[in-house]
């Protein structure tokens, strides 16, 4: 028995020598995931633009104002001795905006996209053409959002996994 414990043993640590990778290797992967996503551009199908601002009812209601959701919110300010809300988009709270161009992969929690799959998401480009993806996501962003395909990007476990195959 011990024989055979020893023999499995030294096959699988033969195996595992076999498929690693070695720390260079995981560096050149990682590094494609900023020069192989240098400067995509955030389009209105890569926003939750579910919301808009109404200044008559002082609050998000449902409508379409090009920006995404996550990063809307308001200042309570006082003008004529009344607060008023004045609304804002914080890149505190999210920081992809339409019409502005990133580098490197957005997070979203829960998803492993690698670079090239994450391109053509945004893009709409490929596989996804005509498809709608929101870039990024964070852990309370719904699983679904109506009118689009789903999240594009990665979180660390999937920035990991896709690094170390």
């Amino acid at each position: 028995m011990k024989k055979v414990w020893i023999a499995f043993t030294r096959c699988w640590f033969l195996l595992i020598d076999a498929y690693a990778k070695s720390r260079e290797g995981v560096v050149d992967d990682a590094e494609k995931y900023i020069t192989e996503c240098r400067q995509w551009q955030v389009t209105q199908r890569n926003i939750r633009d579910e919301k808009k601002w109404d200044e008559t009812e002082q609050k998000l209601v449902d409508g379409s104002n090009g920006y995404d959701d996550r990063g809307e919110t308001y200042d309570e300010i006082e003008i004529d001795g009344m607060l008023k809300k004045i609304w804002k988009y914080d890149t505190n709270l999210w920081p992809y905006q339409k019409d502005h161009y990133y580098d490197g992969e957005a997070y979203a929690y829960g998803e492993e996209d690698i670079h090239t799959v994450f391109k053509e998401k945004v893009a709409g480009s490929g596989a996804y053409t005509n498809q709608k993806w929101i870039a990024g996501k964070r852990s309370s962003d719904p699983g679904e959002v109506s009118g689009y395909n789903g999240y594009a990007g990665l979180d660390c476990s999937g920035f990991i996994s896709n690094t170390q195959l």
